[in-house]
């Protein structure tokens, strides 16, 4: 299942989760119940294998050349290869880069007070569009980059707010990882560090309905298994001891 869902995400050509998903299998293989000399193999073979690309990189370039006007990924890579930011390979890379340094202007020129309390939910349109109310387009959705959105909408005690519900996930899936050998954490810690990586590119989070946001909260609710685990009152030799003298107070000892 993991490798059609691998081979489905390069065919549709995300770039941003294509690196989210090496994250994740590298995460996965370093938290996963596997010998040590397992996982020292895995990484060894990884890196043996970004070197031999590396070694070859004109051939790897030439056959994702032939690939590059066909797949967002291949186009990307080569790209970057060759020092094009302009390239059409990189996609919306260069507009959204633009959209963020009008963010970061607008977050240095706010005032002390808007950058404690943030300018309101919705009102990164007005740095984007300069109006909060345009046809097709939801005020909500309009900036691609979470982190910057929340500092300028929701200001320093918003990304603090932030900050702690992210941690919060963190630790939920670190504990239930710990107290739970059945592994029902471990796909939602493993999938957290691609997560932040994808709020810096999409406005994941505002769109309640999408797959990625559905997907997350089915993760949480597959973790939350591991916090209801039935636990016995007593270890000790797997025996629970049940006394039935009768409580009495101190004075009539």
């Amino acid at each position: 299942m993991c490798a059609l869902l691998a081979a489905t995400l390069f065919l549709d050509g995300s770039r941003i989760w294509a690196i989210g998903i090496a994250l994740v299998t590298l995460f996965a293989l370093l938290i996963s119940d596997a010998r040590f000399w397992v996982k020292i193999c895995g990484v060894g073979i990884a890196v043996a294998i970004a070197a031999v690309l590396a070694a070859s990189a004109d051939q790897v370039m030439a056959f994702l050349a032939q690939h590059a006007e066909s797949n967002r990924i291949a186009a990307a890579v080569s790209a970057v290869y060759e020092g094009d930011v302009k390239s059409y390979g990189l996609g919306t890379y260069k507009f959204r880069r633009g959209l963020d340094a009008k963010e970061i202007g607008a977050i240095t020129d706010s005032s002390p007070t808007q950058l404690l309390f943030g300018h309101g939910t919705s009102n990164g349109a007005l740095v984007i569009t300069g109006s909060l109310f345009k046809a097709d387009l939801d005020p909500n959705r309009l900036m691609h980059n979470e982190w910057l959105r929340v500092i300028y909408e929701w200001g320093l005690i918003g990304l603090i707010l932030w900050l702690m519900f992210l941690g919060s996930l963190t630790i939920f899936a670190a504990r239930g990882v710990q107290i739970d050998k059945n592994g029902n954490a471990k796909p939602l810690l493993v999938y957290i560090p691609a997560f932040l990586l994808g709020l810096a590119g999409e406005n994941i989070i505002a769109g309640a309905g999408n797959a990625v946001s559905v997907g997350f909260l089915l993760l949480i609710a597959l973790a939350s298994i591991s916090h209801r685990q039935p636990r016995p009152f007593f270890r000790e030799r797997g025996v629970v001891r049940i006394s039935l003298e009768p409580a009495v107070s101190a004075g009539e000892r």
